[in-house]
């Protein structure tokens, strides 16, 4: 394995409670009488892209063109509100995202890293602060972000990006994605993926992945195998076993072509 790259800021902390939390306050500070329980966000976010969420909610509740000022508007309070609450340590990191990061950061430059999601520089800035500096920009060998891209996420720009700044293969990566939309981007470029579904995902279809895990794992918090490959060793996701199933991955799929 060349590369570990993960794929979405909820691949390191569970934040879409915080993501909710924050659409509504925009809404409601906006003077508009929409609000979006949990089911519903549920159901909004096999829609990537916060944006993309909002026009879609308008023209369900009857504004087939919403005014894009205003999409522009609620989606920057809303990620002012969610930063604020990052900053006011409202978010937690994964139970085994930095024990993961730093077996691979032991490995360089035998294994590189990468950050590579569709969100805002601003957020992933916040969320790597709230580590107490176990984790920061220069754990990543790539950082991709919405300001590098025209297209997000489940477009594969991010990850075709990625990968030409690290100068490696797709099969040659595994990504680690927490929701079925934002796994088909990595689908798309070429690479496999490990998913580690968030609250909002649990019954989320991860068919297609090398394997499902509950999470990472670490000495507090067991990882389960949820399905596909084992990746798993003693109740943690070790790199060597994510090595070793992606290599019989991409020989299984060579010996299947041929």
């Amino acid at each position: 394995m060349d590369a570990l790259l993960f794929g979405s800021i909820g691949t390191l902390a569970d934040t879409s409670l915080l993501q909710l939390e924050g659409f509504n306050t925009a809404f409601r500070e906006a003077g508009l009488d929409w609000h979006w329980d949990v089911e519903a966000y549920r159901r909004m976010l096999r829609r990537p892209g916060g944006k993309a969420r909002i026009r879609c909610y308008a023209e369900a509740y009857g504004i087939p063109e919403i005014d894009e000022n205003l999409v522009d508007v609620l989606h920057a309070r809303k990620t002012a509100i969610f930063i604020e609450a990052i900053a006011g340590g409202r978010a937690r990191f994964r139970p085994g995202v930095i024990r993961l990061i730093q077996e691979a950061r032991a490995a360089r430059p035998c294994v590189l890293i990468g950050l590579v999601t569709s969100t805002e520089r601003s957020t992933i800035d916040n969320l790597l602060a709230m580590s107490d500096g176990l984790l920061g920009r220069r754990d990543f060998d790539v950082i991709i972000d919405r300001s590098q891209v025209d297209e997000d996420k489940p477009a594969p720009s991010v990850y075709e990006l990625a990968l030409e700044r690290l100068a490696v293969r797709a099969e040659a990566c595994l990504a680690i994605e927490d929701t079925p939309a934002c796994a088909g981007a990595a689908l798309d470029a070429g690479i496999a993926f490990l998913a580690t579904p968030n609250s909002f995902h649990e019954d989320g279809d991860f068919s297609s992945a090398l394997a499902e895990v509950s999470r990472l794992g670490d000495i507090d918090h067991e990882a389960r195998q949820l399905s596909g490959r084992p990746v798993t060793s003693h109740g943690l996701v070790t790199l060597q076993k994510l090595a070793e199933q992606l290599r019989e991955h991409v020989e299984g799929s060579v010996v299947s072509v041929e």
